[in-house]
């Protein structure tokens, strides 16, 4: 076949992002080949596709090229960089023109939005509370970390001095009519296997729904139209222990991002505040699930009464008594294996808001928490060496408010700013930044708490850093954590800008391995098409568990010593594994699929 077209392409600095181009550009293009010469990225198509195609599909890539360039070239690991948005409180934003995309656009500052992200990369706004408008939002944002361009997807835009009644429509129908009511407060959400974004509850109501990304639609799948308030709430009905049931409700739940999304596409919840006016504060620690095949909910663990104090019981051992205090609870993350974890949170003691920095481990098949880390009292100071010093000695402080966690495919997870007790002296909030790995149950300190410096928009510098911050969004993406917003010592003193940070992984340990024969693996080929083959020497049963670059679980199968896995199905792109045997963990890497 003829070569119809080449075009080369200068890098700015390093060969390797040819690769990194090569992977994007594969994935819009079939039959992509290229090869590097000195300093250039030489593309060809070779098909049967004409000339006049192949270029305008080029040219429609090719802005996405020197975005990428720019925004990976110049990030050194373990800088900031400020990306979007502005450096001030209480922003109005910029909403430009709904459904397209703009570097000018932006959301406004809100206080405690929802957020996902999609198996594209994509990342996702939802609501919040805008002081300077005074009123919760309804409004859905996308932002395009490659393009660095946000985009209004839906809502009616800026209310003032309300809430946005939003449209229900009729249950379990989509309509692009439909919409939430606006909502905030720390207001649970879930990303399903296929890629749909789920929603629950906030201050006043007590609804579920979801949002097709490609329909762009929403659908309110469960629960009332009843728009509450502090003096008449919408009150938890746990039913029956584990018996899912029509009625059964966790009511209102506000000041909870602590929900987890199992490998059955289940959606689950733990704790929050029921904003009982009679038992003021109402604050729970019972596990909800949401089974999806009968649009139910189910209580599953804790108490079916507010304020519980919780039962440690002994540190790394799992028991049916133990359970994490009642609290609001926003760090939360899930390890290969499916375990969820929380750390941290706050509860109202006597003198205000009691923080915490404990670390729980769920097992959802065996329906048990296990104390694993932390302290086991309030107000806790922490504990930490210097930056990038890993020891099992480490804990942050006791924070709340610190949702922007987020976590890799391999059991690393990213924490960033908090805020801490009230009592007996006020802890201001913080931009410190943590590592913490599943595997050693261990913290490393990134980042210590410092002065809030900007710098120059899109300029990655070891001198920046982001404001000190509570209640920010946060998301992992291609070794890289981005935090977007967040409240500088004050509800009202919200941001509305976008921070990427560069992992530097030769800051905490990268390496895991628990066994002697690690050596011995043989996965092939790399890059690889339909077929992956894993060997391994060693007649002890493996799993493996594949990821995608959103550290969804996409496979686990079980073998001995070979198996070849079929992945016809999955898209061209970067996937992670994780091999483990009765031992643990042994073997992570990564592999593309072209």
């Amino acid at each position: 076949m003829d070569q119809l077209s080449i075009i080369s392409i200068q890098l700015f600095h390093q060969k390797i992002f040819s690769g990194v181009l090569y992977i994007y550009l594969s994935e819009v293009i079939p039959d992509l080949h290229f090869k590097v010469k000195d300093e250039n990225l030489q593309l060809s198509k070779i098909n049967d596709v004409a000339n006049s195609d192949f270029t305008a599909m080029l040219r429609k890539t090719i802005t996405y090229i020197f975005c990428l360039l720019y925004f990976s070239s110049f990030a050194q690991s373990g800088e900031w960089t400020w990306m979007s948005g502005d450096n001030y409180i209480q922003s109005a934003g910029h909403y430009g023109i709904q459904g397209i995309p703009d570097t000018a656009n932006y959301p406004p500052a809100v206080y405690e939005p929802c957020d996902w992200y999609d198996k594209s990369g994509n990342f996702w706004v939802f609501g919040g509370y805008c002081y300077r408008f005074g009123s919760d939002m309804a409004d859905l944002w996308k932002y395009n970390p490659l393009t660095n361009e946000w985009t209004w997807m839906k809502g009616v835009g800026v209310i003032v001095s309300g809430v946005d009644p939003g449209y229900y429509g009729t249950i379990g129908v989509s309509s692009p009519l439909n919409r939430p009511a606006g909502r905030g407060w720390g207001t649970p959400t879930w990303s399903d296997d296929n890629g749909n974004f789920w929603i629950y509850s906030g201050t006043n109501s007590a609804d579920l729904w979801r949002y097709n990304i490609a329909t762009n639609e929403w659908t309110w799948m469960q629960g009332s139209t009843y728009y509450g308030n502090l003096l008449h709430p919408i009150y938890p009905h746990h039913g029956t222990f584990q018996i899912p049931d029509s009625l059964n409700t966790p009511g209102n739940r506000s000041e909870v991002t602590a929900s987890w999304t199992d490998n059955n596409g289940n959606l689950w919840l733990f704790g929050g505040d029921s904003r009982d006016p009679i038992a003021s504060p109402a604050i729970y620690n019972d596990m909800w699930k949401y089974d999806v095949s009968v649009n139910q909910w189910v209580w599953m663990n804790g108490p079916d009464y507010p304020n519980d104090t919780g039962y440690y019981g002994i540190k790394g051992i799992a028991s049916p008594l133990n359970r994490p205090p009642a609290r609001m609870s926003y760090a939360k993350w899930k390890d290969p294996s499916g375990n969820f974890y929380l750390f941290g949170g706050f509860n109202l003691g006597s003198c205000g808001y009691m923080g915490y920095n404990d670390i729980w481990k769920y097992d959802i098949n065996l329906n048990n928490w296990t104390w694993i880390g932390g302290d086991s009292t309030e107000n806790n100071s922490g504990s930490y060496a210097s930056e990038c010093t890993p020891l099992s000695t480490n804990i942050p402080r006791n924070g709340f408010e610190n949702r922007s966690t987020c976590y890799d495919s391999v059991g690393n997870v990213f924490m960033f700013g908090s805020i801490g007790s009230f009592c007996p002296t006020y802890t201001a909030s913080t931009n410190e930044l943590w590592q913490y790995s599943t595997i050693d149950n261990e913290w490393t300190l990134l980042m210590q708490n410092r002065p809030v410096a900007w710098g120059t928009k899109g300029v990655s510098s070891p001198g920046n850093a982001p404001p000190k911050t509570f209640g920010s969004l946060g998301w992992y993406l291609n070794d890289e954590v981005w935090i977007f917003g967040g409240s500088d010592d004050g509800n009202s003193n919200s941001y509305n800008s976008m921070w990427r940070y560069k992992i530097d992984r030769s800051c905490f340990p990268t390496v895991i391995s628990t066994s002697s024969y690690e050596d011995e693996i043989s996965i092939y080929p790399n890059p690889f098409c339909d077929n992956l083959n894993i060997e391994v020497k060693t007649n002890e049963q493996t799993e493996i568990i594949l990821y995608d670059i959103s550290a969804r679980n996409l496979l686990k199968q079980e073998f001995t010593k070979a198996v070849t896995i079929n992945t016809k199905e999955l898209a061209n792109g970067i996937y992670f594994y994780v091999l483990r045997n009765q031992n643990g963990v042994f073997r992570n890497g990564k592999v593309v699929k072209k």
